[in-house]
């Protein structure tokens, strides 16, 4: 499928016959190779908006894709951070779960065209503040963070190369 697929484009081609002489349309896409486990991450996740936070059924529709993908790499950044007492990954396949979501639906939300602009100088991929942060922590906070995490992981590569 391309980037732009959308459920109606989803192709069904000629027709196959399976060994008992039954018909049926071929599908170009494959629904038995996704992992069970992540969909059912997703789900919880979903699940844990309505119950837990109150939001309202698909209120995630209402949020433009580029939200979505901003608050994925947030949790993807605190997964690699070490946590902060939630499945971060699990949140992050569920935004970017919405972002295809909204894009197959609504193609005009969180388009380039309509994405709210970053400010002058700025990262076109991050919008300050968009992501909330916890009590007393800055955006420097985080970036020493991943600056000290690639140290870390620099000194650990030298590390093992010098044993060799």
């Amino acid at each position: 499928m391309t980037q732009n697929a959308t459920r109606e484009s989803v192709p069904v081609t000629e027709k196959v016959i399976n060994a008992q002489g039954g018909q049926q349309s071929r599908l170009d896409c494959r629904f038995d190779l996704i992992d069970c486990s992540a969909i059912h991450a997703v789900a919880k996740v979903l699940h844990e908006g309505v119950t837990v936070h109150g939001y309202e059924e698909n209120n995630w529709r209402k949020i433009p894709e580029r939200d979505h993908l901003n608050h994925a790499v947030a949790h993807i950044f605190r997964h690699w951070e070490g946590g902060s007492g939630e499945d971060n990954l699990a949140h992050a396949l569920c935004r970017l779960h919405m972002a295809i979501g909204v894009r197959e639906e609504v193609p005009s939300v969180g388009s380039p065209d309509t994405a709210p602009k970053p400010p002058a100088g700025g990262n076109p991929l991050v919008r300050r503040n968009a992501v909330p942060l916890p009590p007393g922590v800055t955006h420097s906070d985080l970036a020493k963070a991943a600056r000290a995490a690639e140290a870390v992981k620099a000194a650990a590569a030298g590390a093992g190369n010098a044993a060799k």
